[in-house]
């Protein structure tokens, strides 16, 4: 995808979320102070949740690595995000532009396997995630119980 835009990888450049996290202050307008604060403005939030997103697909850290690089946060404010920026580009153009727009910036392009991978996802309308990306999800289930009608004794 990337390749087809005329952007081509960058070879050995390591990307990690600190860098992404750069990346994604510079592209949304907001301070890395901003980024990691408990901030739940709509713009500090999204951009938040879109460097989470990107950290999930570009790196091999674990939800609870990505959380520790965003100020402690809990593993589930990440998989929040990353369900949510998910969701979010195969409805909404904006969020689209946003995310390719990160992938393209010459810090992230060293990522092009990946970056293509998640870029055509998004234009196949498929999940986020390839099959060989996939990770396993985790369902909690309740125990069914059968509730009595009220005023019944």
């Amino acid at each position: 995808m990337l390749a087809r835009q005329g952007f081509a990888a960058k070879a050995h450049t390591a990307v990690d979320v600190p860098r992404i996290q750069a990346v994604a202050c510079a592209h949304f307008g907001v301070e890395r102070s901003a980024l990691l604060s408990r901030s739940r403005a709509a713009d500090v939030a999204w951009a938040r949740q879109a460097a989470m997103y990107l950290a999930r697909e570009l790196t091999d850290h674990s939800l609870p690595q990505i959380g520790r690089e965003f100020a402690n946060r809990d593993h589930t404010t990440v998989l929040h995000a990353c369900r949510r920026v998910a969701g979010e580009i195969t409805t909404n153009a904006r969020a689209l532009a946003d995310v390719e727009a990160l992938t393209t910036k010459p810090i992230v392009v060293a990522f092009s396997t990946a970056a293509d991978r998640l870029m055509h996802s998004a234009y196949s309308g498929s999940s986020p995630q390839s099959e060989s990306m996939a990770r396993p999800v985790h369902k909690r289930t309740r125990p069914t119980t059968t509730r009595k009608p009220v005023g019944a004794g």
